[in-house]
Order: structure tokens, then C-alpha cells, then sequence
């Protein structure tokens, strides 16, 4: 600026029906010019080319400093308003100097689109997470509001039939095993939503982990019927991981291959391979299967295949953003009547 004879510049831009300063060098604090003569502003836009004014009182008006004579230079940037600069030793600028500073100007005015868009995305990101902040805590009041009331429901239909057992029929009796199955999976359901709504939060403390450890814990405390049986391939590595969320991702797909059996003898393998920076991890049964048409749907959010009571719809999709936050993939590998196999890949932190 000072090779130019220039004392100050800035960017005059109406935005939302106010005048601003956008910009400003000497920079100023307080940008707002609160006598803001839109006149001005829209005579100034009208003229495309860039050019030269002497210092009256229309350009003190939408000045951030006191200018005391001399001349600006006023260059268009359109969308992101218009640049001045001034000089008080001056009288005018000539076009050749005008052209001079063009290029210059042109640089700057690329960057400040692009800060502009930096800025209107951190901001977008900054009301994402205040939205997604909102959800959890909605997810958790919700949750608590339902647990409360199903909780209730359950402790008064089993003093029904305990006190009014020698009254109640067969028939009567089923009917209530079936509310209590059905709070069951009202409060299974519930769980999911909370697990889905809150991975996020609850996958940032980071542990060395032995997965087959943990799958063979997991496995013991799921209560797996008699029927089934899961193998464990020694190639289950150490990792450094979330407990909680390795938890979840093992225990739903091998819910999900019990659910989704119907053979007399349910066999589940579990196994891993190292691939680069990581492993690729397999959990395999001899189930129903999954027609293809059908190997993206299971994922999403409340999709069943088949009318099971015991599923929430929830499980696959809770495993989905479990492997995604772990900046892995996964995907499935089924035929119908002989058994599905889900692949994902989780790579080292």
C-alpha cells in the first residue's frame, strides 16, 4: 500500500439489507456503518469497470475511517462488494495504474471467495453439530420418558398373573406372555435408537483391545441357545479400539446370523485376515440368506426382510456406523437357504 501512496482500504457490501463493512485496512473492530445510503451503493455497482472518484461526501458516508480529501479507487468484486483505496496525497488514479492494481485485486478477490465459502462451511458445520448435540440429548430424554412407563406396564402385568393366577384361563395367560414379549421389544427398541444416537459420543475413549477376548465375551454374555454354535478363528487380532463399540458391532451381527437361522443346528464362524494398515473381518452362518437385490437395504435404519418379532430393524445399521466411524467398509456376501456373510474392514488408529 505504501508503494502506491495508499493510507487505507476496504470492502462495502450490503448484505441482508444492511450496509457492512466487510473488510478493512487499517482493520477495524466495530464493521457495521450504521448510515447506510443504499443510493450510493447502487449508483457504485452500476458502473462495472473499475475507476477513480475524488473524496466527497457521498464515499465518507460509507467510509469506516474519516478520510480528509484526496481520491479512491473503486474496483467491482460483485458478489463480495466493492473494494476501495484510498489516498489522501492524491487527486486521482490514472487508468494504467488502475490496471496495475487489476491483477492484484483479482488474486484477492479469489481468496476472499474462497474464505467466504470456509466460512459459511464452518458454520454450517457448527449448527450440523449444535442439530446432531440436540438430537442426542432429545434421543436420552425420550428414552428415559419411554423406559419409565414400559417398566411400569411390566411390573403390573406380572402381579396380575401372580395375583390373579387361579382366575385367569390358559388362554389369558398367553395374552399377557404376549404384552410382556412385546415391552421386551419396545425397551430392545428403545435401547438400539439411544446406541445409534449416541456412537459418536461414546467411541472416543480408545483401549488396546484382544478381540477374541472380547468376542468370546461378548459371545457369554448373550445367552446363545443351545442350538447354536460359534467358532472363533484364532486370527482375531490386538487392536486399539472402543470396548463399547466392538461390543455392539460383534454382538448384533451374531444376533442378527441367530434371528435369521432356520436351520436345526446354527453354525456362526468369526474370523479376520490383515490387510494393508489393517483387517478384514468376517462373520459367517449357514441362515436363510438374503436375495441380492436386497444386500443395501439391510443397512439402512429400520429395514427388516422378513416379519421377525425379535428384530428392531436397528442392528445392521447400528453396525454400519460403528465400521464407518472406524473409517472402514462393510458388506455382505449371501445365498438363499445356504447362509450370509458380512465383511467389514477396521483399520489401525
Amino acid at each position: 500500500m505504501a508503494r502506491k501512496d495508499l493510507n487505507s482500504c476496504w470492502i462495502y457490501n450490503k448484505i441482508e439489507g444492511k450496509c457492512t463493512i466487510t473488510y478493512s485496512i487499517p482493520e477495524k473492530r466495530q464493521l457495521e456503518v450504521m448510515n447506510c445510503d443504499e443510493s450510493i451503493v447502487e449508483n457504485l455497482h452500476q458502473k462495472m469497470n473499475n475507476f477513480s472518484l475524488p473524496v466527497g461526501q457521498e464515499i465518507q458516508k460509507i467510509s469506516p475511517f474519516i478520510l480528509n480529501g484526496g481520491t479512491v479507487c473503486v474496483f467491482n468484486l460483485k458478489a463480495s462488494g466493492l473494494l476501495f483505496f484510498y489516498s489522501s496525497k492524491r487527486s486521482t488514479f490514472t487508468q494504467l495504474e488502475i490496471n496495475q492494481l487489476s491483477p492484484i485485486v483479482e488474486k484477492f478477490s479469489y481468496s476472499l471467495e474462497a474464505s467466504d465459502a470456509f466460512t459459511k462451511q464452518e458454520k454450517l458445520l457448527r449448527n450440523l453439530e449444535k442439530q446432531n448435540q440436540e438430537l442426542n440429548d432429545y434421543a436420552h430424554v425420550v428414552s428415559h420418558d419411554l423406559k419409565s412407563p414400559l417398566r411400569n406396564i411390566e411390573t403390573l402385568v406380572s402381579w396380575v398373573k401372580q395375583d390373579y393366577k387361579n382366575l385367569i384361563d390358559e388362554k389369558g395367560i398367553k395374552t399377557l406372555n404376549l404384552v410382556s414379549e412385546n415391552l421386551e421389544k419396545m425397551d430392545n427398541l428403545i435401547d438400539d435408537i439411544l446406541i445409534h444416537s449416541t456412537i459418536e459420543k461414546k467411541s472416543t475413549e480408545i483401549h488396546t483391545l484382544d478381540l477374541s477376548d472380547l468376542v468370546s465375551n461378548t459371545i457369554s454374555a448373550m445367552g446363545i441357545p443351545d442350538h447354536v454354535t460359534i467358532k472363533i478363528d484364532k486370527s482375531l487380532p490386538i487392536i486399539q479400539g472402543n470396548s463399547f463399540m466392538m461390543q455392539q458391532l460383534f454382538q448384533n451381527l451374531i444376533d442378527n446370523a441367530i434371528k435369521y437361522n432356520d436351520k436345526p443346528n446354527c453354525e456362526i464362524e468369526i474370523g479376520a485376515r490383515t490387510i494393508n494398515k489393517g483387517h478384514e473381518y468376517y462373520v459367517k452362518d449357514n441362515g436363510i440368506g438374503i436375495e441380492k437385490k436386497y444386500f443395501f437395504k439391510i443397512f439402512e435404519t429400520f429395514q427388516r426382510l422378513s416379519n421377525n418379532p425379535k428384530s428392531s430393524g436397528i442392528g445392521l445399521s447400528i453396525v454400519k456406523k460403528i465400521v464407518q466411524n472406524n473409517g472402514g467398509n462393510i458388506w455382505v456376501e449371501s445365498e438363499v437357504n445356504f447362509g450370509t456373510t458380512f465383511y467389514f474392514t477396521l483399520f489401525n488408529t
